[in-house]
């Protein structure tokens, strides 16, 4: 199963959405388990409001908080590839040059029909599967680009669509560059 690769990227989208719920400030008691330059990089380029809202970010839907269906909030990844799949994503400021989706598998299988809002992707490309970013278990990992105008502020709609074979999906996010 997957789990959360925490680097400066992901770290600043939790923290945009923080901030956007009028927090003023962030708590990083699970800083001090992470890897030292993990650690370091935070501390060195920061998490104040600015600095997230500036930098690249990484909305990554995990195990806790994805929802498949507003309505079914018990249903959650990781999930059959064999469904549609529909993920709404919390993104506090979404505008940036580049707006990319990430989604993985536990098993083999050919990339998905995959939509932001609607928006169909302007490119993908697969990802090489080895490294733990998008999930332990990952065998394939897809990146999917779209137009800067296809993210909103507030939920934000990742339909993705069913796969043929045996896969649960086990990883998705939504960058913002």
């Amino acid at each position: 199963r997957g789990t959360v690769s925490m680097d400066i990227e992901a770290f600043c989208a939790w923290g945009d959405n923080a901030y956007s719920g009028n927090v003023d400030g962030l708590y990083l008691f699970n800083v001090s388990y992470l890897p030292y330059e993990t650690q370091k990089t935070i501390y060195e380029k920061g998490l104040s409001k600015n600095d997230c809202m500036k930098k690249s970010r990484r909305y990554v839907v995990t195990y806790h908080d994805c929802v498949k269906n507003p309505e079914d909030a018990s249903k959650q990844l990781p999930s059959p590839g064999k469904n549609d799949i529909v993920l709404n994503v919390k993104i506090a400021h979404p505008k940036g040059k580049i707006v990319r989706s990430v989604i993985s598998y536990d098993n083999k299988v050919v990339a998905p029909k995959v939509e932001l809002n609607g928006f169909k992707s302007v490119g993908i490309k697969e990802i090489n599967a080895k490294c733990d970013k998008y999930g332990r278990s990952a065998k394939k990992v897809f990146e999917y680009v779209f137009s800067a105008e296809a993210a909103v502020t507030g939920y934000n709609k990742l339909y993705i669509g069913a796969v043929k074979g045996r896969a649960n999906l086990i990883w998705a996010e939504i960058a913002v560059e």
